[in-house]
């Protein structure tokens, strides 16, 4: 196992055979190196981290505190002469994070983001390098919400909303961003309480209220309640089919898939049952695909499935690559954007049962 070192939140060493936590002028010495890519004079050193003595004393205090550092730092990681001091062969967490944003791996670096750059350690160096790369995360927060939000995974970009606003709890649009996500998500007691915690965050820190447009979206939220309330009387009767077809999703994390026909009489509530059924697979997470038969005299044929195919190719472009060379013929076809569909001719009436049951 490598040399770790982090310095995301309190600063820590991680190496095969422990884990050490450095602290006071240890962890100064140490933080201040990890963030610079190469070799410093010790003149320098000293006099960053020991401002307020005279450089002799500064220089003293520097030859001490490396002398602890060797006790926690294999010496294979320090480049050390008479006159410079650096970091050798040492992975380190600000650095990987600063690579896997520059690729584009938003999530990775993310995930490496653990806390406040050096938190536990006091010093004026320290400040511009902490606030340039909070301020990088939060962008980094924003970019991965609005990509999840386009993908429809709202429970993902929620817990990214708020982390930010945790980051930074005077954001006023990172509040409103956790409003509209619950909003998204159904949960609207929840993103009414997230506004009322902004009420109160905001008077007490600024003597301020929410902006016109941020309480709009709270007066938006509260109609939706009204509305989903009263949709929830047209579900009386229906709490069987609910509680089945929301049995059936929970199969869908064990590879048990299935397939439901709900029938009855127009005005009862079936719609509305799906609806709320495809905002559970949005929770969970899953891929919701509509369609619908056309209401006209002469349909096109085979209108819904092609819709559907179509917009689940849309969603997942390398499905047909996963699909038996039948099946992948029948995809294929139905999903062209053509006038009339001809189905291929097929030979194997049990082959076609087949291909039919791996696209459905």
């Amino acid at each position: 196992m490598a040399t770790k070192l982090y310095l995301f939140g309190p600063l820590r060493i991680e190496n095969e055979r422990q884990t050490h936590l450095p602290t006071g002028n240890t962890a100064m010495l140490l933080g201040y190196l990890a963030l610079h890519p190469y070799p410093l004079p010790r003149s320098q050193i000293a006099g960053t981290l020991f401002p307020d003595v005279p450089e002799t004393q500064a220089r003293r205090l520097l030859t001490h505190t490396l002398y602890r550092l060797r006790r926690t730092l294999d010496s294979q990681h320090l480049q050390s002469n008479g006159e410079t001091l650096g970091l050798h062969d040492v992975w380190i967490d600000v650095v990987a994070f600063r690579t896997l944003a520059a690729q584009g791996k938003i999530s990775d670096a993310l995930a490496l983001y653990k806390a406040d750059l050096l938190e536990t350690v006091d010093a004026d160096w320290i400040l511009g390098q902490r606030v340039l790369l909070r301020e990088q995360f939060m962008q980094l927060l924003a970019q991965q919400i609005t990509q999840y939000r386009e993908a429809e995974r709202y429970g993902d970009a929620l817990q990214l909303a708020q982390r930010l606003v945790q980051a930074n709890p005077l954001d006023e649009s990172a509040h409103v961003t956790v409003m509209q996500l619950y909003m998204q998500l159904r949960k609207y007691s929840a993103a009414l309480q997230q506004y009322d915690y902004l009420l109160e965050l905001l008077e007490l820190e600024l003597a301020v209220t929410p902006l016109p447009a941020t309480a709009a979206v709270a007066e938006q939220i509260r109609q939706k309640i009204v509305v989903a309330s009263a949709a929830d009387t047209r579900l009386i009767g229906r709490r069987a089919p609910r509680a089945y077809l929301l049995n059936q999703l929970e199969k869908l994390s064990n590879n048990c898939g299935s397939i439901t026909l709900l029938e009855g009489a127009a005005g009862i509530g079936k719609t509305h049952l799906l609806n709320d059924i495809s905002a559970a697979l949005r929770w969970r997470n899953l891929p919701v695909i509509q369609a619908k038969a056309d209401d006209a005299p002469q349909p096109e044929p085979y209108a819904p499935f092609v819709a559907a195919l179509q917009q689940l190719l849309q969603q997942n472009p390398t499905l047909i690559e996963k699909l038996t060379p039948l099946a992948s013929r029948l995809i294929r076809t139905l999903s062209a954007d053509t006038q009339s569909v001809i189905l291929p001719a097929i030979s194997s009436p049990r082959a076609l049962q087949k291909a039919v049951h791996q696209l459905l």
